[in-house]
């Protein structure tokens, strides 16, 4: 770790949705902020304005809040380094195109007046960042290429490096261009274009530009920026200045080792929240896992803890993703949640943000409902979760697995041979019922009850339905498969006393009597 607070960034292009390799890259980078009590930075690298999606932007810092991860300088929050947005910063990044051509150290290229050019020459000027000069205009002297500029369409190009650009890689050590097991496609520094022909700069002049200004002491981004590296050193080399320590790791692959993509499984975060109802606690958890060496045995872990245990040790090669591993922690996380709320008696945003997921699931599933119809549904959702808290993984599979809390279903299987007749369960099931003592569910808070009240009522319910149920001795076996029969159809789940003190008293008498 260094040795003072870092200063890293997220700086993501609003032309698509955040995926999980990028919001990888920014929960990595917060993560060093935060741990070494440093800042972390969001900036928008929007000058590709053709590209751009409508909402993009606004859903990136939704979907960066929702995964657990603020930005202390940026879009809607501010700072001192402002703004926040390359397009916002477009007379910098001329300034500095301006004196890298005074300096020679880049020239301006005039080929969009070259009717022999072999490539389309006007997209080379305003669209393409790499791609050679196509007549010798880095000869040209200074004096008329700035008379010409005047009058003439023209890109400003890198030129050839004073010195071969290397740099030490948190992660690989040193790498330069001869780095070839590192760097296996040549990486293009000379003749690269920085500002195009409509005056906007390239992705590489603009980065380095705005990390030397917004003071990023460290970047870690994925391993295909690596054959951009060179020649982002070369600009720290020829502006004069010290570059932040880069750290490159691998990329997300499945388990060929090819790029995920939506034919693997949904990557868009927007959609693993909402279709698969993924929890931020799970994603954040399962990505933090991918590609750095978690110091613990135990891999679940919420985000504080992440913090205090995050260093920079990460895995050489790309990091293969098995969601088998996300849906372990899924269930893991929702079990804390879920007990925490059961000790707590204040709102918890994360146990509010898994019932607001039951609550979808279950009206899409059962919109008929005579439960959801009678019912203060979170109170009826909270109790249901306390109840069974080890076995939630998305809302739509939790919501079928207790599906019976929400309307009627065919037997599940028939009743275990008895010796005891089924009107002499039935007799005893209604004498459950009218035997239960029910003060002890009348002083429920239905307005406004914290979850601790919740728990304790559900607590004395379940106690009184198993005391009466258990006075019936050798009965009590039979009468649970009776009951089980009855109120939840034959279907596994929690335990008979639990489920009914969930359905409640005059449900329980509906079901028994149908």
């Amino acid at each position: 770790l260094p040795s003072g607070p870092a200063r890293t960034r997220f700086a993501p292009s609003p032309t698509g949705y955040l995926h999980l390799g990028s919001l990888r890259t920014a929960l990595f980078n917060y993560l060093l902020a935060k741990r070494t009590g440093g800042q972390f930075l969001l900036r928008i690298e929007d000058t590709d304005q053709k590209r751009l999606v409508p909402d993009a932007e606004q859903r990136l810092c939704d979907d960066l809040r929702w995964a657990g991860i603020q930005w202390d300088e940026g879009p809607q929050v501010g700072g001192p380094y402002g703004p926040y947005k390359q397009s916002e910063r477009t007379p910098l990044y001329q300034k500095h195109a301006q004196e890298l051509v005074e300096s020679k150290a880049a020239f301006r290229c005039f080929c969009s007046s070259t009717a022999q050019a072999p490539v389309d020459v006007d997209a080379s000027l305003v669209g393409s960042a790499i791609g050679g000069c196509h007549s010798d205009c880095a000869s040209i002297p200074l004096e008329e290429s700035a008379e010409r500029a005047r009058n003439e369409k023209h890109a400003v190009r890198f030129g050839k490096p004073d010195k071969a650009p290397s740099w030490s890689d948190l992660v690989y050590g040193k790498v330069s261009l001869e780095s070839k097991k590192t760097l296996p496609q040549r990486a293009a520094v000379e003749g690269v274009i920085l500002l195009k022909g409509d005056g906007t700069p390239t992705y590489h002049l603009a980065n380095v530009i705005d990390d030397h200004y917004m003071k990023i002491t460290h970047v870690i981004r994925g391993t295909e920026w690596m054959s951009s590296t060179p020649l982002h050193a070369a600009l720290y080399n020829a502006f004069g200045w010290t570059p932040p320590a880069f750290a490159h790791v691998g990329l997300l692959t499945d388990k060929d080792q090819a790029k995920l993509s939506k034919r693997n499984f949904d990557t868009d975060i927007g959609a693993l929240k909402t279709k698969h109802g993924i929890l931020p606690e799970s994603l954040a958890n399962f990505l933090a896992l991918l590609g750095w060496r978690n110091p613990t045995r135990d891999d679940v872990m919420e985000m504080n803890k992440l913090i205090d245990l995050f260093d920079l040790k990460f895995t050489k090669g790309n990091s293969i993703v098995s969601f088998d591993k996300l849906w372990y922690l899924q269930k893991n996380h929702a079990k804390i949640i879920i007990e925490r709320a059961m000790q707590s008696s204040t709102a918890d945003p994360s146990f509010e943000n898994l019932l607001d997921l039951l609550e979808s699931a279950a009206r899409t599933a059962y919109p008929n409902s005579r439960a959801l119809a009678t019912q203060d549904l979170r109170i009826y959702m909270t109790k249901i979760l306390f109840i069974d808290a080890k076995t939630y993984e998305n809302p739509s599979s939790y919501v079928e697995r207790n599906a019976y809390f929400f309307t009627t279903l065919p037997p599940a299987s028939p009743s275990p041979d008895t010796s005891i007749s089924k009107s002499d369960l039935h007799t005893a099931a209604m004498d459950v019922l009218k035997n239960f003592d029910q003060t002890v569910t009348k002083d429920v808070i239905i307005s406004a009850p914290t979850y601790t009240e919740i728990k304790t009522r559900l607590d004395a319910t379940i106690a009184e339905y198993a005391k009466v149920i258990g006075e019936m001795k050798e009965w009590s076996k039979h009468l649970h498969h009776y009951l089980r029969e009855k109120l939840c159809f034959g279907r596994p789940g929690p335990g008979s006393s639990q489920v009914m003190a969930v359905l409640g008293h005059e449900e329980c008498w509906r079901r028994l009597e149908v």
